[in-house]
């Protein structure tokens, strides 16, 4: 351990990472960790199943706990302009209309968010927030089902199998991609405060603080410029920094509803469900070559996972389907 009894310089090295120094002695601070006078703690309650609709949800136990100051539901909720109605969800195309919906989508959908004087008061009613569903059939096992699932003609195509399928030098292969969960080091956590009715400051773990200015403007119809976003140390991302979750989004609602900065956090567990992920999916290759190594056509289908209304459908990967006829 003498490494660490050494002096060391806190002035980076010019290759090295700018923010690295901060990070590693603390001195950078991550979103939940900044100190808002008056603050409260959220928590979410997630549903136990995944697929249904929520018959009731039992508050009285929670209610009871001390320093208890409100729980949302989509029942008991703040208004959100741009989700007022079915129509403007749609508009929104905000991915879960956290609290504006009585049905489950997948297993650890929030489904209460309990507000209280401390996390641990939070914590604790949160564990006692019990609901009744009426659970509806699921699929969510990929391989076995999309096989089950035809491929449907989408994207663009340029060329035809036929100009190459009798090339001397033909490559065709299957490729199964498990799903991927980005779980990085920094939880994702939200402080928000209604400075004014119009006027919303955030401490928000992101990688794109315009995205989340946009995101909140729309929804709340206020102008962006009233939106302050502070994220100047991210602990890691993976991609799930790139959008605006709906943990964000409740942490927004929080602060709404009971008029004090709030403080939300993912636990550990809730990373793996609340934060999106890379979905498995189902790819297929063509390719054909001459003699001379001149690829003379591509051919690529594809077949993802999708979350919410379709279980499963062909993948653009960006690319047209079918090339023929290009350079190397």
């Amino acid at each position: 351990m003498a490494f660490f009894d050494e002096p060391f310089d806190l002035i980076a090295p010019p290759e090295g990472r700018v923010e690295g120094v901060a990070k590693v002695t603390g001195k950078g601070k991550y979103a939940a960790e900044y100190e808002v006078a008056g603050i409260c703690y959220a928590v979410l309650v997630d549903s136990s199943i995944a697929s249904g609709t929520i018959k009731n949800i039992n508050l009285q136990h929670a209610k009871q706990v001390a320093g208890l100051i409100d729980i949302v539901t989509h029942q008991h909720k703040p208004l959100v302009p741009g989700l007022a109605d079915e129509g403007k969800i749609k508009e929104s195309r905000f991915g879960l209309p956290v609290f504006h919906t009585d049905k489950i989508y997948f297993k650890g959908q929030p489904i209460a968010m309990v507000i209280a004087e401390t996390l641990e008061d939070a914590t604790y009613a949160a564990s006692l927030v019990t609901a009744d569903y009426d659970s509806t059939p699921f699929k969510v096992d990929f391989d076995k089902e999309h096989p089950l699932n035809p491929l449907s003609n989408a994207g663009k195509e340029r060329g035809s199998l036929d100009a190459w399928g009798s090339l001397p030098h033909i490559v065709e292969a299957s490729y199964n991609i498990k799903a991927e969960v980005h779980n990085p080091m920094e939880m994702h956590a939200t402080i928000a405060h209604w400075v004014s009715s119009d006027q919303l400051k955030l401490f928000d773990k992101n990688q794109g603080v315009n995205n989340v200015q946009r995101s909140f403007a729309r929804l709340f119809n206020i102008p962006e410029k009233n939106i302050e976003v502070f994220s100047e140390f991210v602990g890691g991302g993976f991609g799930s920094g790139l959008r605006v979750w709906p943990s964000a989004l409740a942490a927004v609602m929080a602060a709404k509803q009971v008029s004090r900065p709030v403080k939300l956090m993912l636990t550990r567990p809730q990373m793996f469900h609340s934060v999106g992920y890379r979905p498995a999916s189902w790819q297929k290759v063509k390719m054909g070559a001459d003699n001379e190594g001149n690829i003379a056509g591509v051919w690529h289908q594809a077949k993802t996972e999708l979350l919410f209304m379709k279980a499963l459908e062909r993948a653009s990967p960006g690319l047209p389907a079918l090339f023929t006829n290009f350079p190397t």
